[in-house]
């Protein structure tokens, strides 16, 4: 608190003491509470209203998002990811918060069909269930332009149960397992034979990779 003595003589007064002990009150007021854009720090009943604020509910991402990190990073990207809404580097971006490795081949790499991509997606941390999945599809949906149509593989790196993959508008679902980083794949599971089957990257390996896995 101020010293009285500070005071002038004429505001001396009851209610001149008075409002001095009122402005001390307000300097040790946490103001922090306020700070509702310093997204690291600010109060997780907030993020609510600030996904709203940011455009973000739904299906944009707070569905997908599980954990309190993953929704301060989707609002924190909130605003590149609408941006650039409609292309491929707000999909990479706005599946950033998941810790997700993400690549993405669109259809002149594979000799697909016109405005279709895939996006391979692994080393993911934890074990993703089949509702995570289609709400991460839901998720893609959103950000990508409406013409295009995408595959979802996901890719769980190690050995064991194969894992499901989601599709949009392609018919076919397959099941894939593999042992190596994307892209350089030396074990695929073939869901055909249930087994593990080694792989060499070259012409004739990359047709049966682009027929078979995809």
């Amino acid at each position: 608190m101020a010293d009285d003595r500070l005071i002038p003589p004429s505001l001396r007064d009851t209610n001149g003491l008075a409002y001095n002990e009122m402005i001390d009150k307000m300097g040790s007021v946490n103001l922090t509470p306020l700070l509702v854009y310093i997204i690291d720090i600010v109060a997780e009943s907030a993020l609510l209203h600030l996904a709203d604020q940011f455009h973000i509910l739904g299906n944009e991402g707070w569905n997908a998002a599980q954990t309190t990190d993953q929704k301060r990073a989707l609002i924190k990207s909130a605003i590149e990811t609408h941006r650039f809404k409609g292309t491929l580097h707000a999909i990479k971006k706005v599946l950033e918060p998941f810790g997700f490795q993400v690549n993405v081949i669109e259809h002149f790499q594979y000799n697909g069909a016109p405005f279709t991509y895939k996006i391979v997606i692994s080393n993911f941390n934890e074990a993703i269930d089949q509702a995570q999945k289609l709400k991460i599809h839901d998720l893609v949906t959103e950000f990508q332009n409406e013409r295009s149509e995408f595959e979802i593989i996901w890719i769980d790196e190690g050995l064991g149960a194969p894992v499901p993959v989601i599709e949009s508008t392609l018919d076919t679902i397959e099941t894939c397992k593999v042992e190596a980083a994307p892209f350089n794949y030396e074990k695929v599971w073939d869901s055909e034979t249930e087994e593990i089957w080694d792989m060499v990257w070259d012409s004739e390996a990359e047709e049966i990779f682009n027929n078979r896995l995809f």
